[in-house]
């Protein structure tokens, strides 16, 4: 057991808070130098859904994505996640199957002026709304070490939004969709199961730690909308977890979360950097390091896996993207 002088604890744990406000300062750095090479947006995306590249704001964390798309209804937020399947055998019925997305309306989103940053440094989506008399910001962002997706509001004057789940329509094979409230919390699922023709059974959850129907903005005040995505691969009790951590979901937690998210992605830009006097060349060169960190991750499912058995092989190793 090691005692401590008084004086000299003291020093320790100046010398403490000096090393972490010099990361966290360090971190933060890093992230407004990556975050020069944003995309950005000043018009509605036409290309959302796709199998392609969106022509949309988007983020993710290897494991879950997220695609901001605007339009006239409203900003629809696309969840994808890497290890929910069509698992049949036949292309292209079989394969990566689209959860689902949340819906988010005002008079503001379908006539104000539009304008959205893609911000690789921080993996963050920041999106104007703008009329002569208000304004509202929007920032979303996956968390980078949870199955969470954030989105943060504010607007300078009260306003009315209304929220609402959008399930994904079937395709060659029907799934089984629903959608309910819990305790302030709003979820919707979707399986796929119990057909011969699948190889295996796919089930996800999305919940909201807020009650679908309308919202209101007070002046001002940041309203934070937590959205937990799990599946079966992730947990056997993927609805209930997905419920749980929606409705536990408190301030103080989300300003750890969005620490610990931004220091995962200084982490990762720290691994490598260029230098070659070439502002396209960088820019095209750290959005493609941006855009594989968001949809694969070691740890977590491939999004190119032709069947269960190697996407399970492919967990003891680095995911990659096929």
């Amino acid at each position: 057991m090691i005692v401590m002088k008084p004086m000299r604890h003291a020093i320790y744990i100046a010398c403490a808070a000096l090393l972490f406000c010099g990361c966290s300062t360090h971190r933060d750095s890093i992230l407004k130098e990556l975050d020069v090479y944003k995309a950005e947006f000043t018009e509605w995306p036409v290309h959302v859904p796709t199998d392609k590249t969106a022509d949309a704001p988007l983020t993710g964390n290897g494991d879950i994505g997220l695609t901001m798309k605007t339009a006239e209804e409203g900003i629809t937020f696309f969840i994808g996640k890497n290890d929910f399947w069509r698992a049949l055998q036949s292309y292209p019925e079989g394969g990566l199957a689209l959860p689902g997305a949340l819906l988010l309306s005002s008079d503001i989103i379908s006539t104000g002026v539009y304008h959205a940053e893609q911000l690789p440094g921080s993996a963050e989506i920041r999106a104007t709304y703008t009329l002569p008399e208000n304004e509202l910001s929007v920032t979303a962002w996956v968390s980078a070490t949870d199955n969470k997706v954030v989105v943060e509001l504010v607007s300078k004057k009260e306003i009315s939004l209304n929220l609402a789940f959008l399930p994904t329509e079937d395709g060659p094979l029907a799934s089984v969709i629903s959608q309910g409230t819990e305790e302030e919390c709003s979820w919707m699922t979707r399986s796929f199961c119990n057909n011969p023709r699948l190889q295996w059974d796919s089930h996800i959850a999305l919940a909201l730690n807020h009650t679908t129907g309308p919202l209101t903005l007070k002046p001002g005040k940041k309203e934070t909308l937590v959205l937990a995505v799990y599946t079966n691969i992730d947990t056997p009790d993927w609805k209930r977890k997905a419920i749980m951590e929606a409705r536990n979901c408190l301030d103080k937690d989300m300003d750890s979360l969005k620490r610990e998210h931004r220091s995962w992605w200084s982490d990762f830009w720290n691994l490598s950097h260029i230098d070659i006097g070439d502002e396209w060349l960088e820019r095209y060169y750290y959005q493609s390091q941006y855009l594989l960190a968001c949809s694969s991750r070691a740890g977590k499912i491939a999004r190119g896996c032709g069947d269960r058995s190697s996407a399970a092989k492919r967990l003891r190793g680095p995911a990659i993207i096929i």
